[in-house]
């Protein structure tokens, strides 16, 4: 199976990254690709698994051509999210509480900020403390692998 992968800064919609970590891991040793996008500057992955795709330098049309060839696509509810969506992937969204999509979401409780408050684009709180109620298993159990 060829897996895409977000994986972002934005703390509202960053997954630690010892989950990725432990993601990545598990999935390779099962045999699946892995497919890594971001659009951020910081996000780089270190290279060494063969079944590891860096796509974080590719843009637009690159991006949308290589989302198409996978089989299932996993993080949060972004660009990328709705580029596998147009090509008919299946998704598995890392969500927040109070965030709506295909996925898992986490399942303590939100203030809710993110919906309520105008023009919120990180956590009010600063950390990404519900996106660990959202573990690599709890993943690997929805895309069903």
């Amino acid at each position: 199976m060829k897996i895409a992968i977000h994986i972002t800064e934005r703390v509202k919609h960053a997954w630690p990254i010892e989950y990725w970590t432990e993601f990545i891991l598990k999935m390779t040793k099962a045999g699946h690709e892995i497919h890594a996008f971001s659009n951020e500057p910081n996000v780089k992955l270190t290279p060494g698994n063969p079944l590891v795709f860096d796509h974080t330098d590719l843009r637009d049309m690159n991006e949308r051509l290589e989302i198409a060839k996978c089989d299932v696509y996993v993080g949060p509810v972004l660009e990328y999210y709705r580029m596998a969506k147009k090509a008919g992937l299946r998704l598995v969204a890392i969500l927040g509480p109070t965030l709506k999509a295909e996925g898992v979401a986490a399942t303590i409780p939100c203030a809710g900020c993110m919906e309520n408050i105008h023009d919120m684009i990180d956590c009010r709180w600063g950390d990404e403390i519900c996106q660990w109620h959202v573990s690599p298993n709890d993943i690997i159990a929805a895309i069903g692998a």
